[in-house]
């Protein structure tokens, strides 16, 4: 199985891992919270001006309030986990977790009381740093799990995770986790794209690129030099690119070119 196809695999297995996780949590505290919703008053949201962010460390993006009136601010989004015994606000990617105060939230409201930065400061703290990107890098996404990922060619969702057939490497998250992870694809803006477009695609094409510091050119020439059958050439052109660039369909192109080279001998 191509390498590619293995860790997507591993990664959708590892999101159905936690989805299945995520029901069965959600299934254990449904009596109890049931219970919890009908026996105490559950009022507005708070009022985001409520809280002073003034009071927050920076890496905060969220405040949230337990059953048992204590707060927290959160670096990551949290999710309120529910049992027998307490009701708290809890942080599935280990973010950075402080005591927050209580801003005189009503207790009572505990499911009511998360609450993040202003849109306007949270947005302006995500930023895809793309000088730290990859030449062949042209998209940026992160998974519900807070890992971050460069991608070639533009991914999709699938089982919590975003995907693509194309070169994909783990990245910085620069602070994304502060967004919804569905909404966090973003392509190399075109100005910086620009700078890679003409020269990578005519002289150093991703999928025919570097590889232990020898292109596919490079070899290419010097086996013709060597008086190898054009026909090898071309089935190692397909063979150097198949992860990049066609999968499957061009290991069937490199395969005919030897079966026609090995039909003659």
């Amino acid at each position: 199985m191509h390498h590619l196809e293995i860790e997507d695999q591993e990664r959708r297995e590892a999101a159905i891992k936690r989805r299945i996780d995520k029901v069965r949590d959600e299934r254990a505290g449904d009596a109890m919270a049931a219970l919890r919703r009908h026996a105490r008053t559950v009022g507005p949201a708070v009022d985001e001006r409520a809280v002073d962010w003034s009071q927050a460390p920076e890496w905060a993006n969220f405040w949230a309030m337990d059953d048992d009136g204590r707060a927290f601010w959160f670096e990551n989004k949290p999710t309120l986990r529910e049992d027998a015994l307490y009701a708290v606000w809890s942080d599935r990617e280990n973010g950075l977790v402080e005591k927050a105060p209580n801003f005189i939230f009503p207790a009572t409201q505990f499911r009511e009381s998360l609450c993040a930065r202003n849109a306007n400061e949270e947005a302006s703290a995500f930023y895809v740093d793309w000088s730290q990107a990859p030449e062949w890098a042209n998209y940026w996404a992160m998974d519900d799990d807070g890992e971050a990922y460069w991608f070639e060619e533009k991914p999709t969702i699938d089982w919590g995770v975003w995907l693509s057939q194309s070169r994909q490497r783990i990245a910085p998250d620069f602070g994304g986790a502060a967004i919804d992870w569905q909404d966090s694809l973003v392509a190399r803006p075109a100005a910086i794209k620009d700078r890679f477009t003409t020269a990578d695609t005519v002289d150093h094409p991703a999928h025919y690129a570097n590889q232990g510091g020898i292109e596919c050119i490079e070899v290419l020439e010097q086996l013709a030099a060597d008086g190898h059958d054009f026909r090898i050439l071309n089935a190692i052109k397909y063979l150097w690119r198949y992860r990049h660039k066609g999968g499957d369909e061009s290991l069937r192109k490199a395969r005919w070119y030897i079966e026609r080279v090995l039909g003659e001998s």
